[in-house]
């Protein structure tokens, strides 16, 4: 048990750990001869080692930015990539229509086209009953 004059030299040697206060005659005395406030700042001791022992080296935040920046350029670079990609399968895609209505087959297309607009709202809802019984699955 802790008696009232332990607790505070123990306060005391907290503030000493930290910087805040500096050794006093008193203070060394009573580490000297009290075996409870000696295992104290033992354990303080300890806890300083453990901590310099474990320390992480100062963050660089020049090296941070750096690394966010080409982040960035390859994001943007994927980007361009994408837009790419997207108006060569587009302009594909609109050739082939034009290709098919120029042979004759518009009617059909108009027909395709018709049936699509009104058969995949109505599956709309099956498909994020299925994806949010996945992501469920993917929580548990």
């Amino acid at each position: 048990m802790v008696s009232k004059g332990c607790s505070q030299y123990q306060e005391d040697l907290m503030d000493i750990y930290y910087g805040e206060l500096e050794w006093d005659v008193k203070t060394k005395e009573h580490l000297l001869n009290c075996e409870e406030c000696n295992g104290y700042w033992e354990q303080l001791m300890e806890m300083k080692k453990t901590l310099e022992i474990t320390s992480e080296e100062p963050i660089n935040y020049s090296e941070i930015r750096n690394v966010m920046e080409k982040a960035e350029e390859i994001q943007q670079k994927n980007s361009l990539k994408d837009l790419f990609i997207f108006i060569i399968l587009a302009s594909g895609f609109l050739f082939t229509i034009a290709s098919l209505v120029f042979k004759g087959y518009g009617r059909s297309i108009l027909y395709l086209q018709g049936i699509l607009h009104l058969a995949l709202p109505l599956s709309l809802p099956f498909l994020l009953k299925r994806r949010l019984l996945k992501e469920e699955l993917d929580e548990h």
